[in-house]
């Protein structure tokens, strides 16, 4: 990152309070700006929903630039260091031959690591209004383009910008994750279960940034269905809810033609080559209904299908940076002790068991 990005500073002031139970509050100073503007997530929009005919047609309805809003997502981006001790259970499996009861040999361990982790810039949802779930569908931000804000087009507009407060039992657990999986990926075995966990934080520094996006919300009856942009990505999450009412009527219609097409065809050439009986009308009319099933079922299938098929539609994001950011481990302890050792069968069934 370049050197006039300033790392936001935690000031006393901005600590509200000495207890346990006080909330913790920042102020951001740091911001991404937007690298799309509302008519490109204007154009994205018809791009994606472009193609999908089950959609209400509410949801395809032009976007009013009032309609695709503009805003900016607070994050505090968590860097420090991490004790950690971790144990885990471990497996690994190989085929085997000679015996044709034995096809496999297990060979279960117990691994245990200890050391540090220096993470960086760990991301952590920080608004009260916009869940999780939905912002990671949107994430990564990159952090190449922040700046601080009085140097960017914006800072006329936030001014008044209001003080961030700290989850800190979800920044655990957001860090927690991100160093487990990190010592996790120091685990190569076949089968891997974390059994017990230890981790504790220090030398820790928050930044609070503001992070853009666009999006559209439409309500249909009591639920809202949403269109998101990252604004500085152009990664896209959309809602995309299939109108009943479409749906039905375009299953009639074809059942309709899937059936009296054959129906019809049938009929000519039973008529046609003189064999018509009692129960022609009734074999015909089976023929036909059970065509108008297997091709309706087909054709909605079909439709489904390219209901949800992912677009990108704008230029597919150059997202180098992994969904957190970056977790260096240093091991102390690396030790791994193998416990057993297991002869099975083709159906998992021990026939030798060796303990050590």
């Amino acid at each position: 990152m370049s050197d006039q990005v300033k790392e936001t500073e935690i000031e006393d002031s901005d600590k509200m309070g000495q207890g346990p139970e006080s909330e913790v509050t920042y102020r951001p100073e740091l911001m991404i700006p937007f690298r799309y503007t509302q008519e490109d997530a204007i154009r994205a929009f018809h791009d994606y929903y472009d193609g999908r005919p089950l959609l209400p047609s509410v949801i395809k309805k032009d976007p009013t630039p009032e309609e695709m809003q503009g805003g900016f997502v607070p994050y505090l981006l968590y860097s420090g260091i991490a004790d950690v001790d971790i144990t885990y259970e471990a497996q690994n499996s190989q085929k085997v031959g000679g015996d044709p009861k034995i096809v496999k040999q297990l060979r279960d361990y117990t691994v245990r690591r200890t050391g540090t982790a220096n993470y960086r810039r760990v991301q952590v949802n920080a608004s009260k209004e916009i869940t999780d779930a939905f912002m990671e569908t949107l994430e990564p931000f990159q952090y190449k383009d922040l700046k601080p804000i009085e140097e960017t087009e914006e800072a006329g507009s936030l001014q008044e910008l209001t003080e961030i407060a700290e989850d800190r039992e979800k920044a655990e657990h957001r860090l927690s994750a991100t160093v487990s999986e990190t010592f996790r990926n120091t685990v190569r075995h076949d089968y891997v279960k974390e059994t017990e966990q230890h981790i504790t934080f220090h030398d820790e520094k928050v930044e609070c940034v503001l992070c853009p996006m666009w999006v559209r919300q439409v309500k249909i009856g009591r639920q809202y269905y949403n269109f998101a942009m990252n604004g500085q990505t152009g990664k896209i999450h959309a809602d995309i809810p299939p109108s009943r009412i479409k749906s039905v009527l375009t299953f009639l219609c074809c059942f309709a033609v899937g059936t009296g097409i054959p129906y019809l065809l049938l009929w000519l050439t039973w008529h046609y080559l003189g064999t018509e009986s009692a129960t022609s009308g009734q074999v015909i009319a089976l023929l036909s209904v059970i065509f108008g099933f297997i091709v309706t079922n087909v054709f909605m299938q079909n439709l489904f299908r390219r209901m949800k098929k992912s677009k990108t539609a704008l230029p597919k994001p150059n997202l180098t940076q992994k969904h957190y950011a970056s977790c260096t481990v240093h091991l102390t302890v690396d030790k791994e002790k193998l416990v057993r050792r297991q002869m099975v069968n083709n159906r998992n069934v021990a026939i030798k068991t060796e303990e050590y």
